[in-house]
């Protein structure tokens, strides 16, 4: 029976530390794709002043 709750046990850290390094992934999926946005608006924006230069 103590194995059975011990296993439960590290069975819901694992679940939790899941939880957090999905978190974490989803926080640097998010700010590489506001990068990629900025830079997109970057070059968007220089083409416009070259095109006017």
């Amino acid at each position: 029976m103590t194995i059975l709750v011990e296993g439960c046990s590290r069975f819901n850290e694992l679940k939790e530390m899941i939880k957090v390094l999905d978190g974490d992934v989803m926080d640097s999926a998010r700010q590489i794709h506001d990068l990629n946005v900025s830079r997109s608006d970057f070059a968007i924006s220089s083409l416009g002043i070259l095109s006017s230069l």
